[in-house]
């Protein structure tokens, strides 16, 4: 459904869905680094890793590999997850700097923008957010707080547009969203705002179908299904 970027900021033509831990094929995740990167190699099918860190007093390494056969080898953490990712804020907030296209960030497009990033983000980002099935398909309560949030701080302005207020960051928003990049790395926050820009170039009906199609689970309370 969504195309243009993996999470590690790889060109890519194909859905992203997030594999469930112990159940990848490849995923080493650096808690609190400043940049991951990660890949399996087509031909060898042996991983190749990149990181750069920022100066730690611990770290988390959690690896997943996958046997020859395409079976999953058990996975290993050396250490208990630390909370070290983005915040709901920061999620919210890159998302908004990369909506770019014809239509607004309201907040229909916001929700599904943070619903995709939760299902298709990095392992390490899981229960950022809680989503649910509800009236127009995927729905969190706390993405309208984290919103307000940044509203109020001056970070997103929010105005009035073709049926709801349309969001947008401001130049205050520049210094935080800078360091959001250097705490969850530059391809991983590119890869946020791609998607961020993939809402905001569709209809509202076309990005609802589109969700439903890829997560029909998400749509069994919604008013816009024929029952």
């Amino acid at each position: 459904m969504f195309a243009g970027m993996d999470r590690t900021g790889h060109a890519t033509g194909h859905p992203r869905t997030r594999s469930r831990r112990g159940r990848g094929a490849h995923d080493v995740v650096f808690a609190g680094t400043r940049t991951v990167s990660r890949m399996l190699l087509p031909s060898t099918r042996q991983p190749t890793i990149c990181a750069s860190f920022s100066v730690l007093k611990r770290f988390v390494l959690t690896i997943m590999l996958e046997r020859s056969d395409g079976t999953s080898a058990k996975s290993a953490s050396l250490v208990p997850m630390l909370a070290g990712g983005p915040s709901q804020e920061d999620l919210l907030l890159l998302i908004a700097d990369g909506a770019a296209g014809s239509y607004d960030l309201d907040r229909i497009r916001l929700m599904k923008a943070a619903f995709l990033v939760d299902q298709k983000g990095p392992e390490g980002w899981a229960g950022t957010f809680a989503f649910r099935p509800y009236t127009y398909g995927p729905f969190d309560s706390d993405i309208y707080i984290a919103r307000d949030a940044l509203v109020d701080e001056g970070l997103l302005s929010s105005e009035p547009g073709r049926r709801y207020h349309a969001y947008k960051v401001t130049d205050a928003a520049r210094s935080r969203l800078a360091d959001i990049e250097r705490k969850i790395g530059k391809p991983h926050a590119d890869w946020v705002r791609g998607i961020g820009l993939w809402v905001t170039e569709r209809s509202f009906s076309s990005l609802i179908q589109s969700i439903y199609a890829e997560y029909p689970a998400y749509a069994e309370h919604s008013a816009l299904v024929r029952k």
